[in-house]
């Protein structure tokens, strides 16, 4: 039986630093040689929104865009979870949810991507939720999260991103409006490679 990919479900905050924050490596081609990518509609359209789409377009050929939208239960869990964390974007609940159910739910191996601070402290509210559990009929005890860091580090460390990569990266993370600690850029050189 042939090994399924990890799947990588990412947030709008994540693709945004990569195609905006880190141009000089094309992490997004970089992450899709070893994993599945994905994300929900409603992070592409937060993508689109301020760009031209042929430009969008050719930064998700690897990226896999789900609508959930026409599936009842989705639709009601965006609708409710927007109301109780107005202060989320639709693309941040969306792209948990996609996580959540097309993945976590079924047991299925997966990270969900997002540098979204607000977002992912209220994850253990989410996964608490009313609301979540009487759709899915299913609690989850760990659920699987990481930052850009975190995914850049692990790349580096199968092999995929180099020492002069992961210093054009930081390069690039110095100059950009993304913020990061210097102990996380620390933690990005000191993997093995």
């Amino acid at each position: 039986m042939e090994n399924p990919r990890v799947a990588k479900i990412f947030d709008n905050t994540a693709i945004s630093a990569f195609i905006n924050e880190i141009p000089s490596i094309k992490m997004l081609v970089v992450c899709s040689k070893r994993y599945t990518l994905t994300t929900s509609i409603e992070v592409y359209y937060e993508a689109l929104d301020g760009s031209d789409q042929k430009s969008i377009d050719s930064c998700f050929s690897d990226i896999l865009v789900v609508d959930k939208n026409p599936q009842s239960s989705y639709s009601r869990l965006i609708e409710e979870l927007s109301d109780r964390y107005p202060y989320l974007h639709k693309g941040d609940i969306s792209s948990f949810l996609l996580a959540y159910m097309d993945y976590a739910v079924h047991g299925k191996p997966y990270f969900f991507v997002t540098d979204d601070k607000t977002l992912r402290k209220r994850i253990p509210d989410l996964l608490g939720s009313a609301t979540l559990k009487s759709v899915t009929k299913k609690e989850i005890q760990q659920f699987n999260v990481t930052g850009i860091i975190g995914l850049m580090r692990h790349i580096a460390d199968n092999g995929d991103l180099s020492k002069s990569d992961i210093e054009l990266i930081i390069i690039d993370l110095r100059k950009s409006t993304f913020y990061v600690t210097e102990e996380l850029l620390s933690y990005l050189r000191s993997g093995k490679k």
